[in-house]
Order: structure tokens, then sequence, then C-alpha cells
């Protein structure tokens, strides 16, 4: 990150201002590292002495970020809303700007813009906090705490961050993720004597959770609640609400002695997708509430035959289509594009007009005779482009060598748009 934000002047020293912001910028860049070390102001606005470990400060920004949400049920301004979703988005769940964008319903230029807007926010904040002696809400290190002897939230930040190691990972189906906890807690213990019982939704839901985590959030929960009331007869409803969707475990008819402790499976939840548990009860019983960030229905996959001897350049193609529905298969040749056709049926194709066994134009003339992909679009891509002929032997568009991505992919648009004549 380049961008430099500034705090204003009236909330920040004279010395303090640029210091803060450009260490929080350089510290979100490496929030996942571990052996990365953050300045001396950002230790001092987050109450982590300098040289902490990184488990320390990289929680105690995390729950800085996640600190900015709004409570599902607060009204506040709708810019701070999607600051604040931005910035958990990026660097809680560790999406990328692609899915970040998709995410929120915006492009990627508005995330890459507002990300920084966000950040400047965050550093406000964080100063102000300080200044003021504000404690934040939810302390996950004592600032005291010696480097050898790291609380139980600190090393469960340290889980958290193994996991993320491996990329932003999605439980797809969350009804099922639940069904496999709650086999795990019959199979542990056999002895309650009414079971949770589960009402699946129609269709999947994904969330922005690892299973794994997710799993042990569901297990704690339930296993806490079999605990205070063990003869209490759980319910679990599965819903979407906005943004978020609602694991609810309901018991009708019993009160609870006294409140169950969730503090592992909350700070956890927090951690790994800033998920938030509540709880409630009345006269007729009690529910907790585990609220998880959902993700956007995955696009269906369009497959890209991209008709090229040249492996170098169908790799780019490729890379280029990182974070993309297009994903790319090549053919070397011209018989071979015409069995791949037939195998893999693919949403597009990119041809070259110079084949080591064919020539291209050929090619195209075959392609469209072909019961397999006689409707299907076709790109001609090759130094030697002529953008007149394609079109008359029926390709959609034609490319001339070298192609840039986003030149790529507005083609790609192009020829699969309803009336790509039109476009």
């Amino acid at each position: 990150m380049t961008e430099t934000c500034h705090l204003p002047a009236e909330s920040a020293g004279p010395d303090d201002d640029d210091a803060v912001t450009k260490e929080l910028w350089a510290a979100l860049g490496h929030l996942r590292d571990g052996n990365y070390q953050p300045g001396e102001s950002l230790c001092t606005v987050l109450d982590c002495r300098a040289g902490t470990s990184a488990v320390q400060w990289q929680s105690a920004l995390l729950h800085a970020i996640i600190g900015l949400l709004p409570p599902p049920e607060t009204p506040c301004e709708a810019r701070a809303s999607l600051l604040a979703k931005i910035l958990n988005l990026r660097y809680v769940t560790g999406c990328t700007q692609e899915q970040t964008a998709e995410a929120l319903g915006i492009s990627v230029r508005q995330v890459n813009r507002l990300q920084h807007e966000a950040a400047h926010r965050l550093a406000v904040k964080l100063w102000e906090r300080h200044q003021f002696g504000e404690q934040p809400e939810t302390r996950s290190v004592d600032p005291g705490t010696s480097a050898g002897a790291e609380s139980w939230q600190a090393q469960m930040m340290q889980e958290v961050l193994s996991l993320s190691k491996h990329g932003n990972v999605v439980t797809d189906d969350l009804a099922l993720a639940i069904g496999d906890a709650l086999a795990i807690v019959r199979a542990l213990d056999g002895s309650f004597e009414c079971p949770v019982q589960q009402e699946p939704p129609i269709t999947p839901i994904a969330v922005r959770i690892h299973p794994s985590a997710l799993r042990q959030v569901i297990l704690a929960v339930v296993r806490e609640l079999l605990r205070v009331v063990p003869h209490a007869e759980i319910f679990c409803e599965v819903e979407v609400a906005g943004e978020q969707a609602i694991v609810r475990f309901i018991a009708e008819g019993f009160l609870l002695p006294h409140n169950p402790a969730f503090d592992s499976a909350r700070e956890l939840l927090l951690l790994s997708c800033g998920g938030s548990i509540s709880q409630a009860h009345d006269t007729t019983g009690f529910s907790v509430v585990i609220c998880l960030p959902i993700c956007q229905a995955r696009p269906k996959q369009i497959t890209v035959l991209a008709i090229d001897d040249n492996a170098d350049l169908v790799a780019l193609f490729s890379a280029y289509c990182e974070g993309t529905p297009y994903h790319v298969i090549q053919a070397r040749a011209g018989r071979e594009a015409l069995d791949a056709v037939k195998d893999h049926q693919p949403d597009l194709i990119l041809l070259d007009v110079m084949l080591p066994d064919m020539d291209g134009w050929d090619l195209l003339r075959k392609l469209h005779a072909s019961p397999f992909c006689a409707g299907t679009p076709v790109i001609v891509c090759s130094v030697m482009a002529d953008k007149k002929l394609a079109l008359a032997l029926g390709a959609t568009t034609c490319l001339r060598k070298p192609v840039w991505r986003q030149q790529l992919l507005d083609a790609f648009q192009h020829a699969l748009s309803p009336a790509p004549g039109k476009a």
C-alpha cells in the first residue's frame, strides 16, 4: 500500500499522526505474518508493548477492526457501516478485493478506494481511544502478560492465524456442517435424553469461516447448552438475514439456571470471521443466536477452450482469469480442438489462426458446423488478426496479440452477452 492517510490535527499529536497511519498500513499488510513487528506508535495505540509477540498485536488489531462493526440491531450511518464491512472482509475474513467487491455489490475500484478511507477511520479511532483513555470493548491480551506466558485468547489467535494461511476458506453448506457437528456431540456423549433437532434450510448457505473453526464453535455452544440443561429438547433453525446467516438454538419451556459460558466459542468466532454469539431468555424458554457472514452465491464456472499451440501464452490467459468465473483449458492443434469440444463442451472458444496442423480459418468453419459447439461463441485471437474475415466466418470478435487482461475479459463478457453484436 503506497497511499498515506493523515489523521486530523485535532485528533493527534504533532509527530504521531503520520507515524500511526503509516504503521497501521504496514501492519494491515502483514496481519498474517508471524515475524513482522509493528512500529512503536501503533503498539502504543493498540496498548501493546513494542517488541510484543505477533499474536498479541495481531489479536489487538483484529479486535479493533471488528470493533468498528455496528451491532446488527443498531442503526448507523450507511457509509460507516460499509467502511467497517470492507475492513472486516479484507483483513478479518481474509477476502481478496474481488471477493469483497462481490460480497458488497460494489466494484473492485471502489473497494480499493474505500479501504483506504476505512483504514484512515480506524487510525483515528485507535488514536482517540488512546488519547482519551478509553478501553477497548474486548481485551484480547493483558498488556502486562509476559511474552512467555500468553493467554488463552492469544493462543486461540495463533490457531486462527494458522488456519488463515491456507487461504480464504469457506464453508459451502452451513446446515451440513451443523449436522456433522451435532453427530459428533451424540457420538461423544450418548447420555443426552433429547438430541438437538435440526431444521435445515431449503437451499445451501455458504458462510465465510473455516469449516474446522465453525465446527468447534457449534460443538462448544451445543455441549455447553446440554450441560446447563441436560434434559432440554433443543431445536436448531438456520436462516439468512441480510448479509448474515443466523443459527438459532432454541429450548422451549426451560429457564436457564445460570448463564452458559460461551467465552471460547465467542472468541473463536470473532477472530475467525467477525461473527457473534448472543443469548436471550423469557418465560417461554431461551435461545442462543450465532451470526455468521454469508458468501454470495458462487458464480457458475465458464469453460474457455483456448486453441493455441503456445503453452506459455495459454498459461498467461489462465493467470488473467484468476479470481473470475472463467476456467481456461488448452487444445494445441485443430484436431485436438475438435475432440476437446466433444469432451468438454466449452462455453467459449479462443482461437488462434496459426496452428501446426490446420488453418485456423478452416477450423472456425468446422467448429460452427460441429453439433457440439454450433452455437458456442468464438473469439479469434492471433497476430494475424483480420476482424472482417473473422466476423464473416461467424466469430464474435477478433483480438490482435499481444492481449492484455482487461481486453481479454471484456471480449469474454462481450461474447457471452445476450446480444453480443449490440454490446
